[in-house]
């Protein structure tokens, strides 16, 4: 299972020591995809049966087609290198699955839009960017739909609490993707490709697998349906 993230962001972002042990807890084996310090023809070699685009910094704006007035920390190297490896995935039918940034990346490469800043331009009543230190509780809720490919992963639909940390967002969903949950003010937190096994979520339920019932049935789904995928191209 491949982890996307940038050697810059490891030592402070909270969620990497949770992701790495619930991945591995759910029987995957959490492979490291540096975009400081690997290239897509060494990920070619490594076979992944699965690929997380982890959290992280804003989506910078050339990637968004956008002039994100308030895009803060970008890192254009990641995401260049993250968008050559959804290209990847896509060409060789691997599983993704995209958590926060990731999702937003996701939406991106599919010729979707972003929200600049949530706040400010959705006006929002809700708090989606609390603080990283809250997220290890549930800080909101969205309605995730029934019959959805993360429905199934998370084993419910309706009213699932999240934990979030962003200020950016889903505008206007891509090409082939379809919303599969929302928060109470209409953002989209959550999306399937109608094609392809692709999956994004906005909140962050790799933090949360050890006291979280429906994070851990996530993060596990996600690499049974990796092994699935692996277990049919052999």
């Amino acid at each position: 299972m491949g982890l996307s993230t940038s050697g810059r962001i490891m030592e402070t972002f909270v969620s990497w020591p949770a992701m790495v042990a619930g991945i591995a807890h759910a029987g995957g084996i959490p492979i490291i995809l540096d975009a400081d310090v690997d290239f897509i023809a060494d990920v070619r070699r490594k076979q992944l049966d699965g690929l997380i685009l982890s959290g992280g910094t804003d989506v910078a704006p050339a990637f968004g087609g956008e002039s994100f007035t308030e895009a803060q920390d970008v890192d254009t190297v990641r995401d260049e290198f993250e968008s050559a490896l959804i290209a990847l995935c896509i060409d060789e039918e691997i599983p993704i699955l995209g958590i926060c940034r990731g999702a937003q990346l996701l939406n991106v490469h599919f010729g979707g839009r972003l929200y600049s800043d949530i706040g400010h331009e959705l006006g929002s009543n809700i708090t989606h960017n609390p603080g990283e230190e809250l997220l290890t509780r549930t800080t909101h809720s969205v309605q995730v739909q029934e019959g959805s490919v993360v429905a199934s992963l998370l084993g419910m639909s309706g009213q699932l609490a999240v934990n979030s940390q962003h200020h950016q967002g889903v505008k206007v969903l891509g090409h082939g993707l379809t919303p599969t949950a929302w928060a109470s003010d209409g953002l989209v937190e959550g999306f399937e490709h109608d094609h392809h096994r692709i999956i994004g979520v906005q909140w962050h339920p790799e933090v949360m697998t050890e006291s979280d019932p429906p994070s851990a049935s996530l993060i596990a789904g996600f690499v049974e349906l990796s092994r699935e995928r692996a277990h049919v191209a052999r």
